[in-house]
């Protein structure tokens, strides 16, 4: 049966369903034990402990050529689950030919030496205290021709590591699978904590007594470990051992803090639905204990989820994904951030983004500057305009005044009679000054309204252009006494037609961003086949490489299923509360309530 890695780091490993049919094919006594069902699968009855053993035999010996024997009335181990303890040694202590380990209490099938040996090469120390069990691990050493790697010592029932171990040796590491249970009635599930509703277990245990129940339980037993262990200390480098409780983990925890024990770990081993623990200590500075990936994995957060309103249709003009796809280019634009496009469908759209810093945080205040340094800019360049418009004002009004005053002085000397009139010499003068007067009167006001539609801080540019508007008035009625002349009605605009504008100004708004998304999308579609279309300044070319430092990467997808559409953002390094403040911010953008 193949291995496979069940998650980082190397050591920890699922794996696959075994193959009944292959195996039956090749090991006539597993096929004696496997029955074929109506449908033609071939199937394994896990109550029988004879098919149990053939099962223990087959995978051995499929796996890693090794002939392993075992009574029926002792423990029969799980093949994945030893494997899986073996591999975590490995990331604690590498994988050094000729390493020394202690297994304590290798039971009948010898199991860890055995796995230990052909997987690795290393020497045991095996300790047993069933006389039957002695006699069927010293004989599948034997067959396996491991004698020179695997010694088992008979020990009493009350030693672990003291008494067993040569004082003249310094060992790598120790591992042991204790007793789980405290007596019959936890072993029988009776006092445990084990759920009434909890179905039973698919297999059977054939475990003896001494292999399943120790007084106080793998607690007790482990906690033995850890006291002969500060005795022993550097003697032996890595301490561990298997555990089949997780309320055991976190009280041993305990203990080894008590003992103010300097380094400890833990690990999981998930195999198929049988979960069991694994905790090391040691008090070597040097030694690096490997992380759990499975708290890691445990750990991460599923993806960030927004469902997307129909209403969002009046922002992006049209509630499909290629529409938001387009909208949210524009957002990550406007943010200065760069993004990688992966996929972008009819139905689905896959972006990366990288945000090297933050440019979507005080949107609001950034917005008020921008507009207030727009405004003053602006009142600038009007204040300059009427300045100008005033000054050619006052050019022609005193031109005007001047002509008045030669033809006056002309006539006088002359003797002109009253019917020729001075005044209608210079209508034409007059005119000019007064059509550019209301043109400067018509402007101010114009700017003034649109600088109030547009919710600008226009109070002085439209108190200064009042106060340069009646200076105009006052020539100019100034020119029509001196000339005679009429400047007109006055052209005002009327409360309602401002209205109106304020009114298709808003209008416009919207309209442009559903233009902009159709026109651009018009241009793409008549791109030649071929032609490269256009990139975006902050669009990459290239993946983005995972391991570059930046404020976020993320994972940005649009989809749409049963008619709505979901953007869901996925983390993948950097600050995490960044991604929810981005979230936020398209959130903003497309879901809040659109003013009419």
């Amino acid at each position: 049966m193949a291995l496979n890695k069940y998650m980082h780091p190397r050591n920890i490993y699922k794996t696959r369903k075994p193959d009944f049919k292959a195996l039956s094919s090749k090991y006539d006594y597993f096929n004696e034990k496997v029955k074929v069902n109506a449908s033609g699968k071939v199937i394994l009855d896990f109550k029988d402990p004879a098919a149990l053993r053939a099962l223990f035999r087959a995978l051995l010996e499929d796996d890693f050529g090794l002939a392993v024997t075992v009574p029926l009335d002792r423990l029969i181990p799980t093949v994945p689950q030893r494997v899986n303890y073996i591999l975590w040694l490995e990331d604690i202590i590498g994988k050094e030919n000729g390493a020394k380990g202690i297994d304590i209490g290798t039971g009948s099938s010898c199991i860890y030496p055995l796995l230990g040996c052909r997987l690795n090469q290393w020497q045991f120390l095996a300790s047993e205290i069933d006389d039957q069990n002695m006699y069927f691990a010293n004989k599948n050493v034997a067959s396996n021709k491991m004698e020179d790697k695997i010694t088992i010592k008979k020990v009493t029932e009350d030693t672990l590591l003291i008494g067993l171990v040569d004082e003249n040796e310094i060992y790598d590491f120790s591992m042991c699978n204790p007793p789980f249970y405290s007596d019959h009635l936890e072993a029988q599930g009776i006092t445990s904590a084990r759920n009434d509703d909890r179905s039973e277990s698919s297999s059977i245990s054939t475990a003896s007594e001494a292999e399943s129940i120790a007084w106080g339980g793998e607690v007790r037993f482990v906690t033995q470990m850890i006291e002969e262990s500060l005795i022993l200390k550097n003697k032996i480098r890595v301490y561990t051992s298997l555990l089949g409780k997780k309320m055991s983990l976190s009280l041993l925890k305990d203990v080894l803090q008590r003992k103010k024990v300097p380094k400890y770990a833990s690990t999981e081993f998930c195999q198929g639905k049988t979960m069991r623990w694994g905790i090391a200590w040691t008090f070597d500075e040097t030694v690096e204990f490997p992380k759990s990936s499975f708290k890691e994995q445990k750990n991460i957060k599923p993806p960030l989820h927004l469902e997307i309103p129909r209403s969002s249709a009046e922002v992006v003009g049209d509630y499909t994904v290629p529409t938001h796809s387009w909208f949210l280019i524009k957002q990550l634009e406007e943010l200065k951030i760069h993004f990688y496009t992966k996929h972008n469908g009819k139905f689905y759209a896959c972006f990366i983004i990288q945000a090297k810093e933050n440019t979507w945080s005080h949107q609001r205040r950034k917005r008020r500057q921008q507009h207030k340094h727009e405004t003053e800019l602006k009142a600038g360049d009007q204040k300059k305009s009427v300045e100008s418009d005033l000054k050619d004002v006052e050019k022609r009004s005193s031109k005007l005044e001047n002509a008045g005053k030669e033809i006056e002085a002309e006539s006088a000397s002359k003797g002109i009679d009253s019917e020729c009139n001075p005044a209608e010499k210079i209508e034409d003068i007059e005119s000019e000054v007064t059509d550019k007067s209301l043109e400067v009167e018509k402007k101010v006001r114009k700017r003034t309204l649109s600088d109030q539609d547009s919710g600008l801080d226009s109070k002085k540019v439209k108190l200064d252009s009042d106060d340069q508007c009646k200076e105009v008035e006052g020539k100019g009625k100034n020119t029509e006494e001196n000339g005679n002349g009429n400047l007109g009605e006055k052209n005002d605009l009327t409360d309602e037609t401002v209205k109106q504008e304020v009114e298709s100004s808003n209008k416009l708004v919207r309209k442009d961003v559903i233009e902009q998304f159709w026109k651009e999308k018009q241009a793409n579609s008549e791109k030649k086949p071929g032609k490269k279309v256009e990139k975006s300044f902050y669009e990459s070319l290239e993946p983005f490489n995972e391991e570059e430092e930046c404020l976020l990467l993320s994972k940005i997808v649009l989809r749409k299923e049963e008619g709505i559409i979901s953007l869901s953002m996925t983390y993948m390094s950097g600050k995490r509360e960044s991604m929810h403040q981005i979230l936020q911010f398209f959130k903003n953008k497309l879901c809040a309530k659109q003013k009419s």
